[in-house]
This record gives structure tokens, sequence and C-alpha cells, in this order.
């Protein structure tokens, strides 16, 4: 019971952050720890730096989610799970794996399931294994057509993020309302690929798409655009 209340607190805090990090590097970390970001996704690291890099970030008060299927040197058993929470303290994890998704639940970590949309197979698994594992909440990739955000929001009986990035800030525009239409209750946008910004066309960038929006948007940080 205690775990549901945790997660359930977590799910609101995700509803309060306008902006949650997701850093690949340590100059992605350097600037979340001196930002006002409350959530940080933890998208890099190994077996031997990722209780230093979550420490950092829970010694400046963030929130951390790891994305446990990028840490080298991590298996895909579910031990990696019990080594993450009792290495690091993290507040929950990212993954693709239904069995790792399940033991982050028993464990009392804020599970997070990613699916990427690639084929009608993919699609359809969502549902059966929402419902076998049951994450605290579904995040879909890569940014896909607001038909199947709506399809998959009203589905879904957990929080969804919808991967609504795009390097044309008209188009990411419109996948965001649209998914914010149908039922999405947060936005990762990926870095504006192919054309590489500037950093204050970046800014602008996300500016244009948070004055659309109203959903949490979650930065996705490529190191070697932004």
């Amino acid at each position: 019971m205690k775990g549901k209340a945790m997660n359930r607190k977590r799910i609101e805090e995700f509803e309060d952050c306008p902006v949650i990090a997701a850093i690949k590097d340590e100059e992605g970390l350097k600037k979340c720890l001196h930002s006002d970001i409350q959530i940080v996704f933890v998208l890099y690291g190994d077996i031997c730096n990722i209780g230093k890099i979550v420490g950092k970030l829970k010694a400046a008060g963030k929130t951390v989610i790891i994305h446990i299927d990028l840490i080298a040197g991590l298996s895909s058993k579910e031990i990696a799970v019990t080594y993450i929470k009792s290495v690091t303290h993290a507040d929950g994890i990212i993954s693709t794996k239904p069995g790792v998704i399940r033991e982050a639940k028993e464990e009392g970590l804020f599970a997070i399931m990613r699916f990427f949309v690639i084929d009608s197979i993919a699609f359809d698994s969502i549902q059966k294994q929402t419902e076998s594992v049951r994450p605290d909440m579904i995040e879909v990739l890569p940014g896909v057509m607001p038909k199947i955000i709506r399809r998959i929001c009203r589905e879904s009986r957990v929080p969804v993020i919808a991967g609504t990035g795009s390097n044309c800030t008209e188009t990411a525009i419109y996948l965001s309302k649209e998914a914010e239409q149908y039922g999405a209750d947060g936005l990762l946008l990926v870095t504006p690929y192919y054309n590489k910004a500037t950093q204050t066309g970046l800014i602008a960038h996300y500016k244009a798409i948070a004055a659309e929006t109203k959903a949490p948007i979650i930065l996705y940080s490529v190191a070697s655009r932004t």
C-alpha cells in the first residue's frame, strides 16, 4: 500500500512539472544540477558510475528515473532492478522489458514502460503488456500519428507520455496539440534533428511548443545538437 501511495505521489509530481529533463552525458548532468527542473531521466552511465550520477542529482533534491536498458554493464534480467534500487536509491526506472517493469513494481519503484510503435504488432502488444505488468506510466515512441495516440490513450489504464518531437516547429506543435487533445499526459520532445539549431533557435523551438500546450514536456537532450 505504501508503494502505491508513493507512486501516486510520483504521478502527481509529473503533472505538476512543466519540464522534465532527459540527460545523456556529464554536461547535461551539470546543467540539471543548477536548474529548477525537478524530475530527471538518466539515459547514460554504467555500473561503476551510476550510483555517483544519481547521488549528485538526489543531493540537489531531484526526482531521478533511470533508463535501466541504457546502463552499461547491467543485464536485462530482473536482478538489475535490485541492483539499481540498492546501489543508487533512484526513484524509478524506464525499460522496454516486461520482466524488468514487473520487478520494479515489486521493489516499489516508479515504473515507466517504453514502447516503440513501429508496426501493427508492436501497437497490438501495448494493451496486452500494460495489463500484464501494470506499469505506472507508458511512453510511446517515435512521434506517431495522432489517431494512434488517441487509441492508445483510450485503451491505456495508466498515464501516457507521447513522443511528439520533430525538426519542424510547426509539426511538433501540431503533434503535441493533437496528442494532448487525445489524452496524452506528457510530451517527449527530442532535440530537432537533421538541421542543427543554434541555442537561440532551440529555446525558441521549445518555447513555441510550450506556449501552445499545457501538458508537461520532457526535453530529450542530444549532446551533439544541444
